[in-house]
């Protein structure tokens, strides 16, 4: 039967289920880590670079609010719901960069040689650490990252189990911030609000509010069925493997608690630990709803 645990407490989630550890907690660490790890040069020069261009991005949707565009033409609760966007939006883009995505260090490899018995031990090639399930070596940053789903160079850090929700955030505070200012930006494109400036701003609004809905959509779809990046292009016969109900998948990526997934929070962090995992096949997943998932494919197809 799959068990879920909770990382950074090392005890069940959920009562009833042994714990793997058999009294030996996972080691305790920070799931803050800037741009904590080795990889090359070249790559954090580049992702630095693709950094400032992202957030240049963010300001363009950002700025008119601030000053002789939509914002003086605005109503006071346009402001104030486009500051609360640009508020969440920013949060969640620092959340996904400092945030560490779920490195196995040595001090985790040495807790997994004492888990994990030696003839169901995974051997990670490149950095000869124990490679739990759905775990993998991102060559960019030369580290191996619990359930990795991609290098992100926008954020300038791995994608993977404790900063994943952080990522599908930035993605869908981007699309509603540059939505609304499209939006409420319309009536600005002529009469006495218009200007080239506001033209512009509206044009890039409108080109990322596209980009987001559908890399978002896509993104959300994975979050729905369980599965990374890594595992839809690479991994297909694994697909739906790891499906356990679109709620409980959602929990995996989003939180424990329901009212914490739109908070660019950690919060109580996401269901499980990220090394052991429950599958669609485990006598405690009879609830499964094939049907909702089936729906967000056909939805994102």
């Amino acid at each position: 039967m799959g068990r879920v645990y909770n990382d950074l407490r090392g005890g069940a989630l959920e009562e009833g289920i042994e714990p793997l550890m058999g009294g030996h907690e996972m080691p305790a660490r920070s799931i803050y880590g800037p741009c904590d790890y080795d990889g090359s040069p070249f790559w954090k020069r580049l992702a630095g670079l693709l950094m400032l261009v992202a957030f240049g991005m963010l300001v363009a949707i950002w700025w008119p609010w601030f000053g002789n565009g939509r914002g003086r033409y605005a109503d006071t609760w346009e402001i104030i719901v486009a500051v609360v966007l640009i508020a969440l939006q920013l949060i969640s883009y620092i959340q996904a960069t400092i945030v560490d995505p779920g490195t196995v260090t040595a001090e985790m490899n040495s807790w997994l040689n004492i888990i994990i018995p030696p003839d169901e031990r995974v051997i990670c090639d490149k950095s000869k650490f124990v490679k739990p399930d759905r775990s993998h070596f991102d060559n960019v940053s030369e580290r191996l990252v619990l359930n990795m789903d991609h290098y992100c160079p926008w954020v300038g850090n791995t994608i993977g189990f404790h900063n994943r929700k952080f990522f599908m955030l930035l993605l869908l505070y981007t699309m509603l911030s540059a939505l609304f200012l499209v939006c409420t930006s319309i009536s600005s494109l002529s009469g006495e609000g218009f200007s080239s400036y506001m033209l512009a701003m509206w044009a890039i609004a409108g080109v990322m509010a596209l980009t987001t809905l559908v890399f978002g959509g896509m993104h959300a779809k994975m979050v729905l069925r369980n599965e990374t990046t890594i595992e839809m292009k690479y991994y297909p016969e694994v697909q739906l493997k790891y499906s356990v109900g679109a709620f409980r998948n959602t929990q995996q990526v989003m939180g424990v608690n329901t009212w914490e997934w739109f908070l660019p929070i950690y919060g109580s962090g996401p269901a499980g630990d990220g090394i052991t995992w429950p599958t669609s096949t485990d006598d405690e997943s009879k609830y499964i709803a094939p049907e909702i998932t089936a729906v967000a494919g056909d939805l994102f197809a």
